[in-house]
């Protein structure tokens, strides 16, 4: 067991062109209007959207991690959706997966483009309250 090699690459970078709109880490709130589009294949967003970005979360144990919050224009208390995925938080709108619901036989025009790959759509539920 002492003979075993481990190989060690670097992280691709974090940047505008591979990871899209949640790119970099900038804590801050932007509100993201109805008809925004994060690219021409998806859908434009059907209300106004509050994207808080990194926003820190201290766990249990006292790791802190960096959460994106979307959420309806409205002061009326709403439901919490969590969506958690082990694709990280920042790749399901980038411009290298534009095709990929195509591929997947999914019409991306139904989508806003803000999901993450296999979670719910912060569009569809903003828009419920």
């Amino acid at each position: 067991m002492k003979d075993i090699t481990f190989a060690h690459l670097p992280a691709l970078p974090d940047n505008a062109t591979r990871q899209g709109l949640f790119s970099g880490f900038a804590a801050g709130s932007v509100t993201l209007p109805k008809g925004f589009r994060v690219s021409d294949k998806f859908a434009p967003l059907p209300v106004d959207i509050i994207l808080d970005k990194d926003v820190a979360v201290t766990l249990r144990d006292g790791t802190t991690i960096y959460t994106d919050v979307l959420r309806p224009v409205s002061d009326e208390k709403v439901p919490v959706i969590v969506a958690w995925s082990p694709y990280g938080k920042s790749c399901g709108n980038a411009p290298q997966y534009d095709d990929l619901f195509s591929l997947l036989g999914m019409d991306p025009s139904i989508l806003s483009g803000l999901q993450k790959f296999e979670g719910p759509d912060p569009a569809y539920w903003c828009a419920k309250g």
